[in-house]
């Protein structure tokens, strides 16, 4: 009796310590009997062991099996690939990921994360230092931004915040000293202290609440001048953003009224006609001319 009580608790310590029950291709997961579901979770929580012998591009699969059955992959756990330095890609596309969870990817070396296209929600720290992260599409159905989600990706470039965020936590963007462009949606009413602090680059954002947003003032902590930073808000918004706090330390421009140019590009055949993205803005080329999705020619 003795000996099954010690095998019991070597068997207990060995799951809690893996924090894993099923292993396929080299990727570690927790899978739950009840619901036929899987979550991506961590191979080891000493840094230099997880997921040491895994490189390169990792793709995660719609569903994994086991011993009697599939399981459908639907999310990745808290620190599943942190510290991770090998692997440069991550490839989430497949899978029906429905949430990715603190620390995720933070301090790894990715270049390049695929998003599912099901996912709601990114935690904490989720992709923290992800130094050579340059741009990430965020998939439409995104509803969270977490805590320091993106805090410290130096390399990233541009955002584009989908329609249907309604929170960007604190600090969500701190600290990314290459961010030029963020296009927020007209939905997200909230937007977290801190969350574009010392980001020293950025010079454009198009907000397209036509209310703003409450902010505070630290939103933008440790830009030195916010004012070179230029907002672009719905045509006639423009003095309740001068106003608003937060918001009117910036130099606030109004984007064209809708109603113009509209007549313009209607009366044009609709041959030769495609749309675009460009830079997270919808742009239309038609007839050899260039037109933002308010029906303005632009240069």
């Amino acid at each position: 009796m003795k000996k099954f009580t010690l095998f019991l608790a070597a068997l207990c310590f060995t799951v809690m310590a893996n924090a894993w029950n099923l292993q396929v291709d080299g990727i570690c997961y927790n899978v739950n009997w009840s619901d036929e579901t899987a979550t991506v979770t961590y191979e080891s929580k000493v840094a230099a062991d997880n997921y040491k012998n895994l490189s390169g591009r990792v793709v995660i699969p719609a569903t994994v099996r086991g011993d009697l059955t599939n399981f459908k992959v639907v999310a990745i756990g808290d620190s599943a690939f942190r510290y991770n330095k090998a692997i440069t890609t991550i490839d989430l596309r497949d899978a029906a990921i429905t949430t990715i969870g603190k620390s995720a990817f933070e301090y790894m070396n990715v270049y390049d994360i695929y998003l599912s296209s099901t996912l709601t929600t990114l935690g904490r720290d989720a992709m923290l230092y992800c130094t050579n992260l340059t741009q990430i599409t965020l998939p439409e159905n995104l509803q969270t931004i977490g805590v320091e989600c993106f805090h410290g990706c130096k390399a990233l470039t541009s955002i584009r915040i989908p329609d249907k965020v309604e929170t960007i936590d604190f600090g969500a963007f701190r600290y990314c000293d290459a961010l030029t462009s963020v296009v927020l949606p007209s939905s997200c009413p909230y937007i977290g202290d801190h969350c574009f602090a010392h980001d020293y680059a950025l010079s454009l954002i198009f907000n397209y609440a036509e209310t703003p947003q409450s902010i505070y003032a630290s939103a933008f902590s440790g830009i030195s001048v916010p004012e070179v930073i230029t907002l672009r808000v719905p045509y006639g918004s423009g003095p309740a953003y001068r106003a608003a706090e937060g918001w009117k330390m910036l130099n606030i421009e109004e984007l064209p009224d809708p109603n113009e140019g509209i007549e313009e590009i209607s009366q044009q055949p609709k041959a030769n006609s495609q749309k675009l993205i460009k830079n997270g803005q919808l742009i239309i080329e038609r007839n050899g001319r260039t037109y933002n999705a308010l029906g303005t020619g632009l240069k």
